[in-house]
């Protein structure tokens, strides 16, 4: 009977979504214009969605392992560019073009979006992030802390230990939220007087986080059964919901910093073996 329920949700499926890059999981009931019956395999692409969605929205490891300093402020803009299409998925169709209205989404999302940062005593800090995910109607919140466990011990590099939560804002159908964990190498080298500028300096790292993935669905019981949809949460939730563990996605990410006196620009690249890769650029300036 379950097998049945696709046509039957195919009359009164009405698109909330007017932007053209929303995702709507309900989409992926029908596909090249034939419904799909078989929520097993269903489920699979929506628990990769979710994953894929979680990868967007978490922390972005974009920071140099030094920290700001006690007294230090930092703000930024920056431009994430998740490529969503840069996995092999055999023959399978990605399940951002299945849960697409039109099924023409595009090989990446881009997000704009605003970064700030505050020191704080004992090598420790505090962070947020807010963006748009382009040409959609949702967005992504992140907020972290940081702490130095080494840092400005040369020749030894920098170790800081990172921990924070994203999560996806303003979709009408699911909602994701990743928590991450992780740890950045890096240093900072000092390259002397540049023309027309001083205290040049060169900041490269390396970063291992381990992201956990919750969602819950928000459409109808009947929609999430033709469709597999699975809730992922942790805690109380889940023992008492019946909901799945959260997902655990590895990410590993390298980057640099060029900074001149209190400018900054940074370039860095996640991937996440699981997910998708992200790109990540920004530039700021800190006080």
């Amino acid at each position: 009977m379950h097998r049945l329920l696709p046509l039957a949700l195919l009359c009164p499926l009405t698109a909330h979504a007017v932007w053209p890059e929303d995702v709507t999981p309900s989409s992926m009931l029908v596909h090249d214009g034939q419904a799909q019956l078989n929520s097993a395999n269903l489920g699979v692409q929506y628990e990769q969605l979710v994953k894929e969605v979680g990868t967007m929205v978490g922390n972005q490891a974009m920071l140099p392992a030094e920290t700001v300093g006690a007294y230090g402020w930092e703000f930024d803009f920056r431009m994430n560019w998740v490529f969503n299409e840069a996995i092999d998925r055999g023959n399978d169709p990605s399940p951002w073009l299945m849960a697409h209205q039109e099924e023409d989404a595009l090989p990446y999302q881009w997000i704009p979006g605003f970064g700030a940062r505050k020191g704080l005593p004992w090598s420790t800090e505090v962070g947020a992030t807010a963006g748009w995910i382009g040409m959609s109607n949702t967005a992504m919140v992140t907020a972290f802390g940081r702490v130095a466990l080494i840092e400005g011990y040369k020749p030894w590099p920098d170790v800081t230990l990172q921990i924070g939560y994203g999560g996806y804002v303003g979709n009408p159908e699911m909602e994701v939220g990743a928590f991450d964990l992780g740890v950045t190498l890096g240093s900072t080298y000092y390259t002397g007087r540049i023309s027309g500028a001083h205290n040049g300096q060169v900041s490269p790292w390396a970063n291992f986080t381990v992201l956990r993935v919750s969602s819950a669905s928000k459409l109808d019981q009947a929609t999430q059964l033709a469709l597999g949809a699975k809730h992922y949460q942790g805690g109380r939730a889940a023992s008492t919901s019946g909901a799945l563990p959260p997902l655990v996605v590895p990410r590993v990410a390298v980057g640099w910093q060029v900074t001149s006196q209190n400018l900054h620009a940074r370039v860095g690249l996640s991937w996440a073996w699981d997910t998708i890769p992200v790109l990540n650029t920004g530039m700021g300036m800190s006080f």
